[in-house]
C-alpha cells in the first residue's frame, strides 16, 4: 500500500484528491491542514475513509511517504487579487517543507501543483512545445505575482535534479468541492446564477479553456508516483478544451441559465483575459497518460453536485 502525503486537503483540489482517493484500495493517506478538525470533517461525509490520517503540519516529519503532494497554493482569482506578497510567502513555506523532507528521504516522490500561468499572462493561442514565458518584467503587477511565484518553485524544482520532484500545470481544473460562496471563480458565478435563478454577465469575447477532472489528475498522479526517478513537468490536459460561449449555451439549455453580454472586468482573471487558455503538450503520454474526460463532460460528472 503506498503511503501519500496531501498537502492543503482542505482546498479545492486537495478535497477533491481526497474523495477520488476515497474510491482507491491501495493508498494510505495522510492529509494535512492548519486544522485537523476541518479534515475530519470532511472525511466524515465519505463513504470510505479507513485509510484517512488527519494530520497538522507539525507533523509532517514524523512519517514516511511515498508521494508527497503539494496542493497549497492560492487559486481563487478573488483571492488572488487581494494576496499580493502572501503568494509568494505560502508558496515558498510549504514548498521549502516538502523539499525539506525530500532532502531526508530523496526516494519520496514530490508532486507539486503548478499552474499554466508559468507561460505569462498574454496567451492568445494555444500553449505547445514552442511555447515561451511572456512577461512584462518592467511592469511587474499584482497579477505577475501567482506567475512569478509558480516560476519561482519549477526553476528551483528543476535545478534539484537529484530528487523526485514532478511539476503538474493546472490551466483549469473543477469538480464537485469548488467554492461557491464569496468565491471569484467563473463557474461560481455561473452556477450561483442558475441556484438563485438571477442573470449572468458574461464577457462579450468567447474564450476556450480546459477544464480537468480529478479522476484524470488522480491517473496522472498515480502513474507519476510509478516511476522510479523523474525531475520534469508535465501540463495536464483533457480530451478537449471548450469555448465558454459553448458552455453557457450548454447551462443555458441543461439548467435554465439566463445570461447577458456585458464588458465586465471583475470577471477577468487578475492574470489577464487568455483567449486560448490550455496546452497542446501532450509530453504526459510518454507516462501512460490519456484522459477520460472531456472538459466537458468533466464538467457535467461533477457539477450536479452543485446545482441546487
Amino acid at each position: 500500500m503506498k503511503k501519500i502525503a496531501i498537502l492543503g486537503a482542505t482546498g479545492f483540489i486537495g478535497k477533491s484528491l481526497i474523495y477520488c482517493l476515497s474510491q482507491e484500495e491501495d493508498f494510505e493517506v495522510f492529509a494535512f491542514a492548519r486544522s485537523p478538525e476541518k479534515i475530519n470533517t470532511f472525511l466524515d461525509s465519505l463513504d470510505k475513509k479507513t485509510n484517512f490520517i488527519a494530520c497538522s503540519f507539525d507533523e509532517f516529519f514524523n512519517h514516511e511517504y511515498d508521494a508527497v503532494i503539494n496542493c497549497i497554493g492560492i487559486g481563487d482569482p478573488k483571492e488572488m487579487k487581494e494576496a499580493g506578497f502572501e503568494l509568494f510567502e505560502i508558496t515558498e513555506r510549504f514548498d521549502n517543507m516538502a523539499l525539506d523532507y525530500l532532502r531526508r528521504r530523496p526516494k519520496t516522490r514530490y508532486i507539486n501543483f503548478s499552474s499554466g500561468a508559468v507561460y505569462g499572462k498574454t496567451v492568445g493561442t494555444p500553449i505547445d512545445t514552442e511555447s515561451l514565458l511572456v512577461l512584462d518584467i518592467n511592469h511587474i503587477d499584482q497579477g505577475d505575482c501567482y506567475a512569478v511565484s509558480k516560476i519561482n518553485c519549477e526553476a528551483k524544482h528543476r535545478c534539484l535534479v537529484d530528487l523526485n520532484i514532478v511539476d503538474i500545470r493546472l490551466f483549469s481544473f473543477f469538480s464537485r468541492f469548488l467554492g461557491l460562496e464569496n468565491s471569484g471563480f467563473l463557474l461560481s458565478h455561473v452556477i450561483n446564477a442558475i441556484n438563485n435563478k438571477t442573470v449572468f454577465t458574461a464577457v462579450p469575447d468567447d474564450f476556450i479553456r480546459d477544464f480537468i477532472n480529478p479522476h484524470d489528475i488522480l491517473n496522472l498522479i498515480k502513474l507519476i508516483i510509478k516511476k522510479e526517478r523523474i525531475n520534469d513537468f508535465f501540463d495536464a490536459y483533457s480530451l478537449e478544451p471548450v469555448s465558454f460561449f459553448h458552455l453557457l449555451k450548454y447551462f443555458q439549455e441543461k439548467y435554465n441559465l439566463k445570461y447577458k453580454i456585458s464588458r465586465n472586468i471583475d470577471l477577468i482573471s487578475p492574470t489577464g483575459l487568455k483567449n486560448a487558455y490550455y496546452s497542446k503538450n501532450k509530453k504526459a503520454e510518454t507516462l501512460g497518460y490519456y484522459p477520460k474526460f472531456s472538459s466537458l463532460t468533466g464538467i457535467e460528472e461533477e457539477i450536479k453536485y452543485l446545482i441546487n
